[in-house]
């Protein structure tokens, strides 16, 4: 799995040049507005046509894509449309590419074992 970042700059080539494409087979956790909850789809499909999420929905549905619509595995991964991370705290700044998923508590355990050696 690539890094937020990564991802959108290897997916960028992708979305210039095809006006729809396909993610499918991830795992889609989504708002649904009908329900006002979170919607998890699994074997997932999200299909974006110019700069727009245009649909959401299973990958065995029978729903039109777009003729020359752009395909991409995204088999044993999470996307979730609409939702960007901006929650960093100070600390992590330092450490986006380094081990942005380490806890505070983690963090300070390894500082303090570099101090004592």
């Amino acid at each position: 799995m690539f890094p937020p970042r990564l991802s959108a700059l290897l997916l960028a080539p992708i979305l210039a040049a095809a006006s729809s494409i396909l993610l499918s087979g991830g795992t889609i956790v989504a708002f649904n507005h009908a329900t006002e909850a979170l919607e998890v789809i699994r074997d997932g499909s999200l299909l974006i046509t110019d700069d727009r999420i245009a649909g959401i929905f299973s990958t065995n549905n029978s729903t039109r894509i777009p003729e020359g619509t752009e395909a991409v595995d995204v088999t044993g991964k999470i996307i979730t449309p609409g939702f960007i991370d901006t929650h960093k705290h100070g600390w992590q700044t330092a450490f986006k590419t380094l081990g942005s998923n380490t806890s505070l508590a983690e963090c300070k355990s390894r500082v303090r074992k570099k101090s004592y050696t």
